[in-house]
């Protein structure tokens, strides 16, 4: 009697000869996965490899083919949001082999060896894989029938450069950090494609802010509106009956500490650990939100507008915005060195709120010779500052804030990733080094007629002062 890796070889080579005379590839698809249901599916078999429900056929279907995407001329890119335990890395496995069973070059990258390790396990599982080759200076999993090996490892540097392929596979890249050395690294793996006939980028993972998962997931809903089809799949854990609420429920309990972490992992929102402070955050163009299409932000006009001072490393940075009882418009957010950016024309009519005392003293002392009528606000800093601060958080949250995250980028992070202090004995946020665009965007969220500072002298001798004497003596903040 033949063994299953014989009958393995022998239907990789039909499949291989259906694709290659014309037979469409759902139709493939359906022949491999139908084999795997066939022969990897024994009765209580400890996480079989040939068990689906239908929205895992239909994941893997979504992955292979899409009517409105030719893959000579574009990439099809698919992103998979799945629960933890929710057998992404398994199916990103099984496609991973089909794409290599019809002659396709893959390229499989994992964010840490862990997810690797795991990959190794499923691919182990599957009959068409004849070894797979870890450890080495070039990781592969070895497909029958001659078909091409899968490059196979974590995503490094001289993992990706000049490597071509016709299918990109990435597994939990919400261990990706924005702005991490992995990420530089990541961005060399689009080009793999570039002079392929058959792009497809396959994207699995759980939710994590700040992470190139972010974005990927975001660009692939958005572009999903713009080709009314779809590109993203999510599946919490109560969509998978492996999963058992017991199981959560055990997890509420051992994560404790942080009662987000189930919400993150299993419940696919996208939060932060200790808990997102910003709920109320509506991104302009958000399918979601039609009545704020992209560009309504141009028709607004700002009229307040917050500084924090950081210094030249960091650059200052302004927010202007307009706001009412129920929503905030954040417009600009402008990073500048110069002083004399605050007093340019298009500000006259916008009423400033700067922040003052300790550091920043050395930034508005020098506003205040140079004539600049603002409110200085010194209840930011010292024993009072938390109590000051915490009521401008309160008052954002209590409207609906739409900003553009193009256009806003810090402003729109800062809103984003903004958790509560797991930590303190009273409510607050928990600081972060690069809170520059929310600090402004509170300061901006002010009474316009409060300690307003008018120089009654102006210092001569200051060089902007000269320059713009009449506009400063005639501004109307």
């Amino acid at each position: 009697m033949p063994t299953l890796k014989q009958v393995a070889t022998k239907f990789a080579k039909q499949l291989r000869e259906t694709f290659e005379s014309g037979t469409d590839i759902v139709s493939c698809l359906r022949m491999y996965l139908g084999f795997l249901m066939t022969f990897c599916n024994k009765p209580g078999a400890d996480k079989p490899l040939g068990q689906f429900t239908q929205w895992q056929i239909d994941d893997l279907i979504m992955a292979v083919h899409n009517s409105k995407i030719d893959v000579t001329k574009q990439i099809l890119e698919i992103f998979l949001l799945y629960t933890r335990r929710g057998a992404k890395t398994r199916n990103l496995t099984i496609g991973g082999v089909f794409f290599s069973l019809i002659g396709k070059l893959v390229l499989w990258r994992s964010s840490f060896t862990d997810q690797l390790n795991m990959a190794k396990y499923w691919f182990d599982k599957n009959p068409f894989v004849t070894k797979v080759v870890m450890g080495q200076q070039e990781n592969q999993v070895r497909i029958t029938n001659r078909s091409p090996p899968i490059s196979f490892d974590v995503i490094s540097e001289g993992k990706t450069q000049s490597r071509g392929c016709d299918v990109i596979i990435l597994d939990e890249e919400c261990c990706i950090a924005v702005d991490s050395k992995k990420q530089d690294v990541y961005e060399k793996l689009l080009p793999s494609l570039g002079d392929s006939k058959f792009k497809h980028f396959l994207h699995g993972s759980t939710p994590e802010l700040n992470t190139v998962a972010e974005i990927n997931f975001h660009y692939l809903k958005d572009k999903e509106v713009r080709m009314n089809t779809k590109f993203v799949s999510e599946h919490p854990w109560q969509d998978c009956p492996w999963i058992t609420k017991e199981f959560i429920a055990e997890e509420r309990i051992r994560h404790s500490d942080d009662p987000y972490y189930v919400a993150m992992q299993y419940e696919l929102q996208w939060t932060v650990l200790g808990g997102k402070v910003f709920n109320n955050v509506i991104r302009e163009g958000d399918p979601k939100y039609p009545m704020f299409p992209l560009g309504f932000l141009k028709t607004i006009k700002p009229d307040h507008g917050g500084v924090d001072f950081n210094g030249d490393i960091n650059e200052h940075y302004l927010v202007l915005i307009k706001y009412d009882d129920n929503f905030i418009y954040v417009t600009h957010e402008i990073k500048f060195i110069e002083l004399e950016e605050l007093f340019r024309e298009r500000y006259w009519n916008i009423s400033l709120e700067l922040e003052d005392g300790l550091y920043n003293t050395q930034f508005t002392n020098d506003t205040k010779t140079m004539g600049l009528r603002c409110i200085y606000n010194l209840n930011w800093t010292g024993e009072r500052g938390g109590d000051s601060k915490m009521a401008k958080v309160q008052e954002l949250r209590k409207r609906k804030i739409i900003i553009n995250k193009e256009s806003c980028p810090q402003t729109f992070k800062n809103l984003n990733d903004c958790a509560w202090n797991r930590h303190a004995l009273h409510t607050e946020i928990l600081k972060t080094k690069d809170q520059h665009g929310l600090d402004a965007l509170l300061h901006a969220l002010h009474v316009s007629d409060e300690k307003i500072y008018v120089p009654e002298h102006p210092e001569r001798h200051a060089s902007v002062f000269q320059k713009n004497k009449g506009r400063f003596l005639n501004y109307n903040g």
